[in-house]
């Protein structure tokens, strides 16, 4: 009888060590993949930051890459009733001309009132005249015989133009800028004119 009351207890101590054991590693083998769950999470995390990084890289890339350009002739105008109007101190938009204000008067194509993608008082960065290279203020309109082509719709001016259509012109086929400078000859081909502020 206390033969079998040793084996009993031999075998329950045997289970016991057995259950400890299982418990054990089950235990280790929950930390193992809890462990490998959370280096799972930190790495997509990292991931998704990395992605988000790229992402916002990107669309400063292409904001940058994207300003609108063209390429134009480019010459020279000055305040004279024979190159302007009848009000060579005014620019189209009502700015106050002024030689010092670097003013750029553009083609009609190019400005929004007539279909463009410019609009008065955008700022524009030339290259190509060597003299007069730089940043330019739009503020004023060139002839409408001057243009890729002639705009047939005015969008007009709010309160003061009313939208109206045009009538089809011939015009020399090319974009213009014109530089209003003291200086009274300069023409240059072929000039990049890029929009950096609108």
């Amino acid at each position: 009888m206390e033969n079998f009351i040793i084996s009993v207890k031999n075998f329950f101590k045997g289970i016991y060590v057995i259950v400890s054991i299982v418990a054990i590693i089950s235990g280790v083998s929950w930390l193992i993949y809890d462990w490998k769950i959370s280096l799972e999470r930190i790495n997509i995390k990292k991931a998704q930051s990395e992605e988000v990084s790229f992402q916002r890289q990107s669309l400063a890339r292409v904001s940058k890459e994207e300003n609108y350009v063209f390429y134009a002739t480019a010459t020279v105008y000055n305040m004279e009733e024979s190159q302007t109007d009848s009000t060579p101190d005014i620019c189209a938009d009502g700015t106050k001309a002024s030689y010092d204000k670097r003013i750029v008067a553009v083609s009609r194509e190019q400005l929004s009132r007539w279909g463009g993608r410019i609009k008065y008082g955008d700022k524009i960065k030339v290259s190509g005249t060597q003299k007069y290279d730089g940043i330019w203020n739009v503020h004023d309109t060139m002839n409408r015989r001057y243009g890729q082509f002639a705009p047939t719709f005015d969008h007009g001016v709010k309160g003061i133009v009313e939208p109206h259509a045009l009538e089809a012109i011939d015009t020399d086929g090319v974009a213009h800028i014109d530089f209003l400078v003291p200086e009274r000859l300069g023409k240059w081909e072929n000039v990049r004119c890029e929009v950096i502020s609108q």
